[in-house]
């Protein structure tokens, strides 16, 4: 996972969120904002499921891979 693009995602979302919360904007382009803002969501669930997969690969136990959702190793 590259964090730049995970912070660039985030970084435009939050940007999205201000804009449509605080700009007198038009209903279309709300909709527009929306709309990338999904795309975007989508994008940075994606990145977050891929890194949780390579902790879970990652994580080993007697030489063995244990598989462990990152749930279960918090506690």
């Amino acid at each position: 996972m590259k964090s730049s693009n995970l912070e660039l995602i985030m970084k435009r979302l939050k940007e999205i969120s201000d804009k449509i919360e605080n700009d007198k904007i038009n209903i279309d382009e709300s909709i527009d904002l929306f709309e990338e803002g999904m795309r975007l969501t989508k994008d940075c669930r994606e990145i977050l499921e891929n890194a949780e997969l390579k902790v879970k690969k990652i994580i080993e136990e007697n030489g063995k891979i244990n598989l462990v959702s990152l749930d279960q190793e918090k506690k």
